[in-house]
């Protein structure tokens, strides 16, 4: 904008400016003081070249409004008079050049290329300084993210001090009530043989996924939400079909916790009606007084998770409210029936079995729900045991099966050792027919303790001693019965492991290469 009484100079400035030059466009001209506010209020300039005296507000008047209102925009004074004091007085204005009449070309646009460089430079900061809250925001984020994967999996992991586990975490907790929750997503409608046809399909199974993490994203943020005005602190992290959430609230909030977490319930099963095919369980851990108990707050809550077909009414679960179930080994005498079914490939014995302890141990999984998962967890140890003895059985195996348990319970008892005897049925079936192929039996074992073990470095000197054969026999031996090398054995072991966590978890690439024992993750991308 420029602002100057006497017309002919006005158009003078005007053709002096290197208008494409500079990449100035002009807003508004005013031959006096009072316009020239009115038109800088209206338009707000980036520029403003005035002259020192007008009539109505002067230049320097000007100035001063606009240090005033507008300090992202320039002031250029231009005065007649070799004056002292107008040039001090608008220099205490902070104005950007004091020129004087007559105009020169090259001191005016050198002027102006000095003010757009400047104002240009300060945008790039502006965005600059964007980008990096941006990028510090990102780091933060990740770092609570991993942070909750490491409580997750490392339940016997321990922490620093408080002050320093925030530091570390870009955590805000504070000395108080610690909990977690967890939220197992599922389809319950999906029975398990529709749910074994979409292993060999994908398709449905990838779907499924892709729903329960869409959901769990809305059940994250529907969470945080809820909780935000009780904690101090409080995020989430996704792995699968489970949403984990752990957060930090004052001692004396308790009965509001356990009131949130019902309302929280609550608003999360009226989200569900926008998703026909979807329910889900909540498990909440009991609250603990440190922060160093939040791996096990989140054990509790997945734990509680297993007692969803013990719950008549539908609720969050609490694991305060559920009794602690005695620890001691529940069957000592199972290893040899079981042994005895595997070793014939009695299927149906092996669910008699598991039917008839359940059946058995029903009163006492009714005082005390929390024991369904020492059941389970012994009885598929007992299995574990005797089927890898004799069966290609891998431990992600037996964590599938684990899996499975849980996603086809029903809401009672019975039902639930139902949907657990047709999981057992297909899983054995399976085991069964891998089995019975042709490898000799070192070769197996090989494979096996590859299975098993492929998350390490592997030598070959390592794998031949498993078998007792010297490296040359074992590559021999291996790539004719298997038509593999034991390097690519090894690989394809990595890689179904990674596909696996790439449609299941939200692991990075660089975590999912190092969980599968690739040290570069670009290399394994």
């Amino acid at each position: 904008l420029i602002a100057e009484d006497e017309s002919r100079i006005l158009a003078l400035i005007k053709s002096l400016i290197d208008w494409e030059g500079l990449h100035l466009r002009l807003v508004g001209e005013a031959t006096d003081g009072d316009s020239a506010l009115k038109m800088i209020v209206d338009n707000q300039p980036d520029i403003i070249i005035t002259d020192i005296r007008m009539p109505g507000a002067n230049g320097l008047s000007i100035a001063e409004w606009v240090n005033e209102n507008l300090p992202s925009s320039h002031v250029i004074v231009i005065s007649g008079y070799k004056r002292f004091d107008y040039a001090y007085d608008a220099l205490k204005l902070s104005v950007s050049d004091f020129l004087l009449k007559p105009i020169n070309r090259e001191d005016l646009n050198q002027s102006l290329a000095r003010i757009v460089d400047q104002h240009f430079s300060a945008i790039a900061r502006d965005l600059r300084g964007k980008q990096h809250e941006s990028e510090i925001k990102k780091a933060h984020a990740n770092l609570r993210r991993q942070c909750l994967l490491t409580l997750l999996h490392n339940p016997h992991v321990v922490l620093p001090t408080l002050s320093v586990f925030n530091a570390n975490n870009a955590m805000s907790f504070e000395e108080g009530s610690y909990f977690a929750a967890a939220l197992h997503i599922f389809n319950p409608r999906i029975s398990f043989a529709h749910y074994v046809q979409s292993l060999s399909e994908r398709v449905s199974s990838e779907s499924n996924v892709r729903t329960s993490n869409i959901v769990a994203a809305k059940f994250k943020d529907i969470a945080l939400r809820e909780l935000s005005s009780l904690c101090i602190d409080s995020d989430g992290v996704i792995v699968g079909d489970v949403l984990y959430l752990i957060g930090n609230f004052a001692p004396s909030q308790q009965s509001a916790f356990n009131r949130a977490c019902v309302r929280l319930f609550d608003v999360m099963r009226e989200h569900c009606t926008i998703f026909p095919d979807v329910d889900f369980a909540m498990g909440i851990s009991i609250i603990h007084n440190c922060h160093t108990d939040l791996p096990k707050c989140l054990t509790e809550a997945t734990d509680a998770l297993v007692c969803k077909c013990m719950m008549a009414v539908p609720g969050p679960i609490f694991a305060e409210k559920l009794d602690l179930p005695d620890n001691a080994a529940l069957f000592p005498y199972l290893e040899k029936e079981f042994r005895s079914a595997i070793e014939v490939h009695d299927i149906f014995k092996i669910q008699s079995l598991f039917r008839e302890r359940m059946i058995e141990l029903s009163p006492a999984i009714k005082r005390s729900p929390l024991l369904l998962n020492n059941i389970i967890n012994q009885l598929l140890n007992v299995m574990w045991s005797t089927a890898s003895d004799c069966l290609q059985v891998t431990s992600f195996e037996l964590q599938t099966v684990m899996r499975l348990y849980l996603r086809f319970a029903g809401h009672d008892l019975e039902s639930f050792i139902e949907s657990a005897c047709s999981v057992l049925k297909y899983q054995y079936a399976q085991w069964f027919e891998k089995s019975m192929s042709n490898e000799s039996l070192p070769i197996r074992i090989v494979k096996q303790y590859i299975q098993r073990n492929f998350q390490k470095p592997l030598s070959l000197d390592e794998l031949a001693a498993q078998a007792n054969f010297s490296i040359s026999h074992l590559s021999a031996v291996f790539k004719r019965e298997t038509n593999l090398t034991v390097l690519d054995y090894i690989t394809h072991c990595r890689i179904d492991r990674a596909k696996e966590l790439l449609s299941t978890t939200t692991m990075s690439i660089g975590e999912i290469a190092d969980s599968v024992g690739y040290q570069d993750a670009k290399y394994f991308s």
